[in-house]
């Protein structure tokens, strides 16, 4: 009895732990980071990702999303294009900077816990808590033993398996599962967080998407990270164009670079 109470108060990162290794492992999947207009020539200026002051955890962190570009800032149509997103894919080796991950937003989290629904959201913070340790393979250990394939998880399809893991693996399981959508939870209720203490260098660029008013601060970047290239899409601002649906089509544009990582030769997808 005491030890099943052990395993029930195990975080998600303990809990990871405790299961060996997979013999074919996802392959590491490519981090995003997701700003404005407004932040892009301050990154620029700098040459890194800096850590920024967070009223979730009250210290300054980096926030990135394992795989795609999966936020989005607001619905509201503006015509500020420093209102309109940026978004940064890395290589995957930048995982080295990772702090901790969590398998969901943990904005949203925030919210549902306050509201107190649903009802595994609350104590995330601790509960689904995944220790990164500059270990590139955790954020792989976890979509294996969560989805089984990058495929998978980029579809947000979990596997009915994880529901016999040790706690809280069958409650994460359970929040997953769940259709949200009726209290305006989007997709990132499936996507892995990253979080980093540590400012991320710009050299470890893999892709880029802006708005095409930025093409100046993007010449400048590629200035500053040389002889770095990393590939790009500038998007052509439209007049009152909302947010969201500018970080849509950098979502099928990011899409396209993270399936080379899926769809490499003989590797595990």
């Amino acid at each position: 009895m005491a030890k099943k109470t052990r395993d029930a108060s195990r975080n998600l990162g303990e809990a990871l732990a405790s299961l060996p290794a997979p013999t074919t492992m996802p392959m590491a999947l490519p981090p995003v980071h997701m700003t404005d207009g407004l932040r892009f020539k301050e990154i620029v200026a700098h040459s890194e990702l800096q850590p920024q002051f967070c009223s979730v955890f009250q210290e300054h962190l980096i926030y990135l999303f394992y795989g795609g570009v999966f936020y989005r800032r607001f619905h509201q149509p503006s015509r500020r294009a420093t209102e309109l997103p940026v978004a940064f894919l890395f290589d995957p080796g930048v995982l080295q900077f990772v702090e901790r991950y969590f398998p969901s937003d943990t904005g949203a989290l925030r919210s549902m816990e306050e509201r107190n629904y649903p009802e595994e959201a609350v104590g995330f913070r601790q509960r689904f808590s995944v220790p990164g340790g500059g270990d590139y393979t955790v954020p792989a250990k976890l979509i294996y033993y969560v989805f089984r394939t990058n495929d998978r998880y980029l579809f947000g399809n979990a596997t009915a398996e994880c529901r016999k893991l040790p706690s809280p693996f069958p409650e994460l399981f359970r929040f997953i599962s769940r259709d949200l959508s009726g209290i305006g939870v989007d997709q990132r209720q499936r996507r892995l967080e990253a979080q980093s203490k540590e400012s991320i260098p710009l050299r470890n660029l893999v892709w880029v998407g802006y708005p095409d008013v930025f093409d100046r601060e993007f010449a400048l970047l590629l200035e500053n990270i040389k002889p770095s290239v990393p590939d790009y899409y500038s998007y052509r601002v439209i007049p009152s164009m909302p947010p969201s649906e500018a970080a849509a089509i950098l979502q099928t544009r990011a899409h396209d670079i993270v399936e080379r990582y899926t769809k490499i030769p003989g590797r595990a997808a």
